[in-house]
């Protein structure tokens, strides 16, 4: 068998190699989990030695005086008082990335609130008894936004509400991070057939003779 021959079966066969090892390396590393268990400590009790005891003094022994003791008024803690407002913050609303915020005032006087975003006063309104007043915000895309309603500085309702409206509109494709099936069987085809091409060679290598036979009998 010719060595160019061995040689270019080898070429393939290390192509094909070179393709398919890296690729079943990445499908079947496995993860190890190391658990590390903890090492019982021992605590040793100090020995007491004993003693002799001690002889009591005949020291006369002076009594404290009587002092009076000043206690101090006991304050009651504040109690805040409950807010005469109802709230209801809605969901956002596609493709304006709205929200819609419902305040009712059932109490018995008229009630000032706010309404703040991520801090900011967004609107600032007084409530008469018994209505109800409704406020559209519109909040920021793929941004968690803080809406709260206060009454005398005073929270009622805080919730938050993010925008996926660009996101999870019709015809827009997520962007691909991962790996594309169709790439990774492509490869998985070359390694293959590369490996394959260089076992035809070397087979058909051995099986050819490495001399050249003649084509017509020497005339005689």
């Amino acid at each position: 068998m010719q060595l160019s021959r061995v040689a270019i079966a080898a070429i393939f066969l290390v192509v094909g190699a070179l393709i398919l090892i890296p690729m079943l390396m990445d499908s079947s590393s496995p993860s190890q989990l190391t658990s590390a268990t903890p090492s019982p400590q021992t605590t040793v009790s100090p020995s007491v030695s004993p003693s002799r005891s001690a002889k009591p003094s005949r020291t006369p022994t002076h009594k404290p005086s009587p002092t009076r003791s000043t206690k101090k008024p006991v304050t009651a803690p504040s109690v805040t008082p409950a807010a005469p407002l109802r709230v209801s913050i809605g969901t956002v609303r596609c493709p304006g990335r709205s929200v819609l915020v419902s305040v009712t005032n059932h109490g018995d006087g008229t009630e000032d609130y706010a309404i703040t975003t991520d801090g900011s006063i967004s609107v600032a309104d007084r409530i008469a008894p018994g209505t109800t007043r409704r406020s559209t915000l519109t909040v920021k895309e793929d941004h968690a936004t803080t809406i709260a309603v206060t009454w005398h500085n005073i929270p009622v309702k805080s919730l938050d509400r993010t925008a996926h409206c660009v996101r999870n509109a019709p015809g827009h494709a997520l962007p691909h991070t991962g790996p594309d099936s169709g790439m990774i069987i492509a490869r998985i085809a070359t390694g293959v057939a590369a490996m394959l091409t260089g076992l035809i060679i070397f087979w058909y290598g051995r099986i050819w003779p490495g001399r050249r036979d003649k084509m017509f009998d020497d005339a005689k």
